[in-house]
């Protein structure tokens, strides 16, 4: 730990980025939404490299990882393109469904695009 002494101000780095954000939904990808409620589905916020945030809404519990890519991609007009999607600090298998990977309403994860 860092000592400040009197008259010393402690410095802190401040990173501010612009959040943009988007959304897009399981049953309809090809509008915006408003995060669901009830049992409708749930929302996750989908955050990018360049800072940016994706919703996407109206996912179950059974949703695949892969379904939630395809989404993304949708949602970013990136056709053509892969997507890793990462939670806790690990790439998630495209098999699973979101509620074995303890992704449920208001979870974060991070898409990482790679050109297929």
């Amino acid at each position: 730990a860092t000592r400040v002494g009197r008259g010393e101000k402690k410095k802190e780095a401040v990173s501010i980025r612009p959040r943009h954000r988007t959304m897009a939904s399981a049953s309809d990808p090809s509008g915006p939404r408003p995060p669901s409620t009830g049992t409708g589905g749930f929302t996750v916020r989908v955050k990018m490299l360049d800072g940016r945030e994706v919703e996407i809404g109206n996912l179950v519990a059974s949703t695949t990882v892969q379904a939630l890519a395809d989404l993304i991609i949708e949602a970013e007009d990136r056709g053509g393109s892969g997507v890793r999607i990462i939670h806790a600090g690990q790439i998630l298998p495209p098999h699973r469904p979101l509620s074995a990977l303890n992704i449920h309403e208001g979870s974060a994860v991070h898409a990482v695009f790679s050109e297929a």
